[in-house]
C-alpha cells in the first residue's frame, strides 16, 4: 500500500492548492469496490475512522446531502457509491451534471470525493478533460484474504478511454489488458466487526434505492428470483467454491448482469 499511500499524499497537496480532485473505484460486483473506497477514505484522513451517518452515500440525493454535512461537519473526504443509478441513461446524465455543478461549488471546502461505480467510462469525458479525476483504482480479482488494484494516473486514463472510443469491445473490462496501470496493489478486508458493520449500512441504503426504484413503472423486483436462487440452490452455485455466482444467477433466470448481482447479494444475506 506505500505507493498507495504516496497518491493519497499527492490528492492532499491538490486539493490544498483549491483544486478540485476526485478518485475513482470501479469494478465488478464482489470485488470489493466499497471496502476499498473505506479504506482510501480512512488513509487520506490519516487513518481516523469513517462516519458513515456523514461520510457513505449511497446514490445522488444522499450524496448532495451527505456532502453538505461533510461541509458542517469539517470532513475532508466522502464516499459517493453509485447504488444502480447508473442502470438508466437519464440517471447518469442528471449524475454526470450533477457532479459538475459540485466540484464548481464544493472545491473551496477541500473534500475529497471518492466515486464508486461499476466502470469507470460511466463518467462524462468532461470531467475527466477538466481534470477533476486525478487517479482510477480497478478492483478485481478478489480472493477471501484481499482484492487486487491496478492504478492509472489521467494520462493513463485517457488511454483507457480513447481505446473504449476506438474499438468498442463487447466486454467492456478488456480496457484494462490494453492500457498498462501505473502500479498494481493490494488491500485487505475491514476487521470482521467492521465489515458487518459497512455490509449492514450499505445493504440496507441498497434496499432503500431498490424500494424507491419499484414504486415507479418497469422497476426491478428482486423477490421472486431471491426464492427462486433459494430453492433451487445448486443450479445457481460454482461447482468448486459452493458459493452462489451471476453468471449462473444469469444465465438461469434470464437477468441482466447487474439484476443478478442484485439477487444475488439479497439471497446471500438469507443463506
Amino acid at each position: 500500500m506505500s505507493k498507495v499511500r504516496k497518491t493519497v499524499q499527492g490528492l492532499k497537496e491538490r486539493i490544498k492548492k483549491n483544486k478540485a480532485s476526485a478518485v475513482v473505484i470501479d469494478g465488478q460486483m464482489g470485488e470489493g469496490k466499497t471496502t476499498f473506497a473505506v479504506r482510501l477514505l480512512e488513509e487520506y484522513q490519516n487513518r481516523k475512522k469513517i462516519d458513515f451517518d456523514i461520510q457513505y452515500a449511497v446514490g445522488g440525493d444522499d450524496f448532495i446531502k451527505k456532502l453538505e454535512l461533510c461541509v458542517d461537519n469539517g470532513k475532508t473526504a466522502i464516499v459517493y457509491d453509485e447504488a444502480g443509478d447508473f442502470s438508466k441513461k437519464n440517471t447518469l446524465t442528471t449524475f454526470n451534471k450533477s457532479l459538475d455543478m459540485v466540484f464548481q461549488t464544493f472545491r473551496t471546502y477541500k473534500i475529497l470525493i471518492i466515486v464508486v461505480l461499476p466502470f469507470f467510462q460511466d463518467l462524462d469525458r468532461g470531467i475527466y478533460d477538466r481534470g477533476v479525476v486525478r487517479v482510477l483504482f480497478n478492483c478485481h480479482s478478489r480472493t477471501e484474504e484481499y482484492g487486487c488494484l491496478r492504478v492509472y494516473n489521467l494520462r493513463r486514463i485517457f488511454y483507457l478511454l480513447d481505446y473504449m472510443r476506438r474499438k468498442q469491445p463487447p466486454v467492456r473490462q478488456m480496457a484494462y489488458f490494453k492500457s498498462t496501470p501505473n502500479f498494481r496493489s493490494h488491500f485487505f478486508d475491514l476487521p470482521k466487526e467492521r465489515s458487518a458493520e459497512l455490509d449492514k449500512i450499505s445493504t440496507m441504503q441498497k434496499r432503500e434505492r431498490l424500494k424507491l426504484a419499484n414504486n415507479g413503472k418497469g422497476g426491478f423486483d428482486p423477490s421472486p428470483y431471491i426464492k427462486e436462487v433459494l430453492k433451487n440452490k445448486e443450479l445457481f452455485v460454482n461447482d468448486r467454491s459452493g458459493k452462489l455466482t451471476i453468471t449462473k444467477i444469469e444465465a438461469n433466470l434470464n437477468l441482466s448482469y447487474r439484476q443478478a448481482g442484485i439477487v444475488r447479494e439479497l439471497a446471500n444475506q438469507q443463506l
